[in-house]
């Protein structure tokens, strides 16, 4: 069987901590611990990648090795029945099923005044958690209930009552539906990077996307925000992404914690509403918001998000960083290099190719920019050195950069005219190289063979009359985003 195909271990590669140790205490609820099913967890747990040879070696000796596919079949459905029980405890979803099965048990053995009392909290449960799709469930056992009472002297207007609420919530219904569906429709377009014709794109904005939804609920709220985010999103349209992820955040804190799906909803808004502020340059929003994000390791419901805290050190670090050095602010930025700089060694292996680039660049830029060479030299040396895969290759470029400046700084002369050659061979072999990476070669060849500093200095000023020329071209923008060569130069 391949890897990929063996159900089981994956399974149990899925589980995060809280719901291994659930599995664990309801397999020796009754006092066994040589279970062979447990045997074959624990074993299956222990394998960094699937292997029927090397399981079956690890199990050599098991009485259960001739019945090993029945053994599998048995905890496969053991840790489905597990997971059912450790959600139904924790889900506000799972209580509602529950409670709705309870009440057509108690209405089958003619106990309405306690399907009754039971039904009153149903729906104060419905309605303050927001469960809508359990509203048709709900009425049908409401009116189960009300017909108990034909001989008691039900009323008309009892039942009518019933009608027009059934009638409320279904028109709430199908007012959900049309937002989730705008919400998937949003969410494909956006993963298969379609581009809007203009028509396309007023048909959204004007037939769509409404100031606000009418109707609904909390959860269509949500559907309805977030089809808006990704539109304006797309769209380029910063502001109103903003707001409209801020609307989804506000709508999903009003949801419980614990609610189906609401604490990866609610984690994914809060780094897009994040993302949001840095673009739009609204630090303080973000260092609050960052606050709140790394609040979310110490809520029972996030916990329970697998590889939470690299998300959370990953997202937090990289945005953290870029706010600090679009404000210029290189100092406050390398009082939190190092600890950032030791978490990325201790969690490379976990953390995506992407951000381990990303942040050894702001790493080394930050360090270069305040002067920390050394500190720079073991961030950027990596980026150079290492193959390019294909990934963040834009960021490969501009190392190629920083490791140049750095070593200038540093004073490697000789090391300097072999760099100088390497990095004038690499610039030939493309064809999309910026002025501004060609002025950079020029004038450190030019710092390079200066007769002193008084030359050093003059060569410098030219420069910096240079590059604020080049600012003004859009499409040199973007090269002194990532290098502040103004800064550098004016220090």
């Amino acid at each position: 069987m391949k890897p990929a195909g063996n159900k089981l271990f994956l399974l149990i590669k899925s589980l995060n901590a809280a719901e291994k140790r659930h599995f664990r205490r309801q397999a020796t609820l009754h006092g066994k611990t040589d279970l062979d099913y447990l045997r074959l967890f624990d074993t299956l747990e222990a394998l960094s990648e699937f292997s029927e040879r090397e399981l079956k070696m690890r199990l050599t000796g098991a009485s259960f090795l001739r019945h090993l596919p029945v053994i599998k079949e048995q905890l496969y459905q053991r840790l489905l029945d597990s997971l059912h029980l450790y959600y139904m405890e924790q889900s506000p979803e799972e209580q509602v099923k529950r409670r709705l099965h309870q009440v057509y048990i108690l209405l089958k053995r003619g106990l309405e005044e306690q399907a009754g009392a039971l039904l009153v909290k149903l729906k104060k449960q419905i309605g303050r958690d927001g469960l809508t799709a359990y509203w048709p469930e709900y009425m049908d056992l409401e009116r189960a209930w009300l017909e108990k009472g034909f001989k008691t002297g039900l009323s008309s207007a009892q039942l009518q009552l019933w009608r027009e609420t059934y009638a409320a919530h279904l028109d709430s219904l199908r007012i959900d539906l049309e937002q989730a569906w705008l919400k998937s429709e949003m969410a494909r377009l956006h993963v298969r990077r379609v581009r809007y014709t203009p028509e396309t794109a007023d048909h959204f904005r004007e037939t769509l996307l409404p100031l606000s939804p009418t109707g609904g609920s909390g959860a269509g709220k949500a559907d309805f925000q977030q089809a808006r985010s990704l539109f304006f999103f797309m769209q380029g349209e910063k502001t109103e992404a903003y707001n409209s992820n801020k609307a989804l955040l506000e709508t999903l804190e009003a949801f419980p914690d614990n609610a189906r799906f609401i604490a990866d909803r609610y984690l994914s808004t809060l780094y897009n509403l994040l993302i949001d502020q840095l673009q739009l340059g609204d630090h303080a929003g973000l260092s609050r918001g960052l606050d709140k994000l790394r609040a979310l390791r110490h809520r029972s419901a996030f916990k329970q998000i697998k590889g939470l805290n690299i998300r959370i050190f990953q997202w937090s670090s990289q945005l953290e960083l870029n706010s600090l050095i679009a404000q210029r602010k290189y100092a406050a930025a390398f009082l939190k290099a190092p600890e950032i700089a030791a978490s990325l060694h201790r969690l490379e292996k976990d953390l995506l190719p992407q951000t381990v680039v990303t942040l050894r660049y702001l790493l080394g830029l930050i360090a270069f920019q305040t002067r920390n060479y050394g500190f720079a030299l073991a961030q950027i040396t990596p980026l150079y050195q290492e193959n390019r895969p294909a990934v963040a290759e834009e960021i490969y470029r501009y190392a190629l950069w920083l490791y140049l400046l750095i070593h200038y700084e540093l004073g490697n002369d000789q090391l300097m005219e072999h760099l100088l050659v390497s990095a004038r061979r690499q610039v030939a072999q493309r064809r999309d190289v910026l002025k501004a990476e060609r002025l950079l070669l020029t004038n450190l060849r030019r710092l390079g063979s200066a007769a002193g500093e008084k030359e050093k200095k003059e060569i410098k000023r030219e420069w910096q009359q240079e590059i604020g020329i080049l600012m003004e071209d859009g499409s040199e923008r973007r090269f002194f985003e990532y290098l502040d060569l103004e800064g550098w130069l004016g220090g």
